[in-house]
């Protein structure tokens, strides 16, 4: 079974839909460091908890916005990054956010947690992700086609 984690809002964690990852709550994220994650998911306040605690964890794949710090990346034991943002650096960014149209760029191919790939791609946003901010997006979309088989709904 998967063991996916994500540190951020609890808000943002059930808009997502995330079923089967594990939300772990950014005011006491000691969690994060009990076990080897096969996903672990860090939104910017994630991020913040995790240099303010100096937990070191261990994952196999780190979904991170890509201007996270070195502080995070040194915390954390994983076999891989993926970044998100707004950097050409980032493996997910988006390719179109006006009008009426939101589309999500998947810029490299990445290596899922099941052990398949997420080829690049432009994937158009469902609505009901578009009134979140754009980080928050990234990194929901992100998860999903990290932990999901099928493309994200």
């Amino acid at each position: 079974m998967t063991q996916a984690g994500f540190l951020g809002a609890a808000e943002l964690f059930s808009v997502g839909g995330l079923t089967g990852v594990v939300w772990i709550d950014p005011r006491s994220p000691e969690t994060v460091a009990t076990r080897r994650w096969d996903l672990l998911a860090l939104t910017a306040g994630g991020c913040r908890a995790l240099e303010q605690r100096g937990l070191v964890c261990a994952c196999g794949t780190l979904l991170v916005p890509g201007d996270c710090g070195e502080t995070v990346l040194q915390l954390t034991r994983a076999e891989r990054v993926v970044g998100y943002g707004f950097s050409e650096r980032d493996s997910l960014t988006f390719s179109s956010m006006g009008g009426e149209q939101r589309v999500l760029c998947v810029q490299r191919q990445l290596l899922r947690v099941d052990g398949g790939v997420v080829e690049p791609q432009e994937i158009p946003l469902p609505e009901r992700y578009w009134k979140l901010h754009e980080e928050d997006i990234l990194v929901l979309m992100g998860t999903r086609l990290l932990t999901d088989v099928t493309a994200p709904a």
